[in-house]
Formats: structure tokens, sequence, C-alpha cells
């Protein structure tokens, strides 16, 4: 199978680091010590700890909206791969008791190795009863997804995580 996809580049503001991605880019601190602009924002009434530095004047942005860049030149471009894969698998009821099963795939990849993945099962039986009845996994991309965006609440730059169902009536969200 051939496969190929092209990343076109973004603007270059949207992927150079700019001077919100430094600490402190507005000059309000200077050796632990508030510079005239910083004194300035004191004196109006914020809070600024120069010689702390977990205080949020030094805290540094991402590159990019929300965090995600622009692709630059040098990850731009168009990318192919080919690949074959074969996959094969045999079950047989060997007795009244015992039933088995066995799978082999082999996959080969230009742009890396290739893998033999083999399983063998012996599968046991239970009794349908003690199953759950409809049981459906949580899609698993949602479940891990998560994006960083602004907290309308403070303005500052947050993860913000998607939470299973399960864990949403539990008053996570």
């Amino acid at each position: 199978m051939d496969e190929s996809y092209e990343l076109v580049g973004g603007e270059y503001n949207s992927y150079i680091d700019g001077p919100y991605s430094l600490p402190d880019p507005r000059g309000f601190c200077d050796a632990g010590a508030p510079t005239a602009a910083g004194a300035a924002v004191i004196a109006n009434g914020c809070t600024l700890e120069c010689a702390n530095t977990s205080d949020p004047v030094y805290k540094a942005l991402g590159v990019g909206s929300n965090g995600f860049p622009g692709y630059s030149p040098e990850f731009s471009g168009e990318y192919t791969r080919d690949s074959y894969a074969i996959y094969g698998d045999l079950s047989a009821e060997v007795t009244e008791d015992l039933f088995l099963q066995g799978a082999i795939r082999f996959e080969d990849y230009s742009d890396f190795d290739s893998e033999l993945v083999w399983k063998v099962v012996r599968p046991v039986r239970v009794l349908a009863e003690l199953l759950p009845a409809r049981f459906r996994g949580y899609w698993f991309p949602r479940a891990n997804a998560g994006s960083t965006g602004e907290d309308p609440r403070s303005s500052r730059l947050r993860t913000i995580s998607r939470w299973p169902p399960v864990c949403s009536r539990l008053g996570r969200n």
C-alpha cells in the first residue's frame, strides 16, 4: 500500500519564537528587582515578585495558536511510504474440551523496520450469564484527547482535558 500526505508551510509568524515565548517579555524585572516598568505595574495595584522565579511574569507562552505552531519549512513537504502486510489465523476444536486459536501477522514499512507478531490462544469457556451485556469501551482517541486553551475566568493558558463519560458523571469535566 502506498501512502502519502503533504504538510504545507505556515505563515512565518505562526512558527517563530515571538516575544511572549520568553520569560518577562515586557521587561518588568531585571536581576530579581522591578524595573521602572515593573514599578509602574506595582504602583497600579498589581502584584509582581521579581525575586520569585514562580511569578507569572516569568511564565513563557507556547509558540503558535493555543500551543500549536504552524509548520516551518523544516517540517513542510510531501511524505510518502509504502508498506505491505500479510495475516493468517487458524482455529480448531482439537477435542470437545480443547479449542485452540493462533494468528500471525507480518508487516513491512519503507520508513521503518518490519515486524512479525504472533499469538496462540486457548480460550476458556465462561457462562454467558457471567459476562456483562452490551458492554462497549469508550472511544480510545476521545478518552485521551486534550487541548490547550485560554481559561475565560483567569485569562491564563491551561490544559483542557476530555474525561471519559464515567468521570463526567463524577463531576469532572
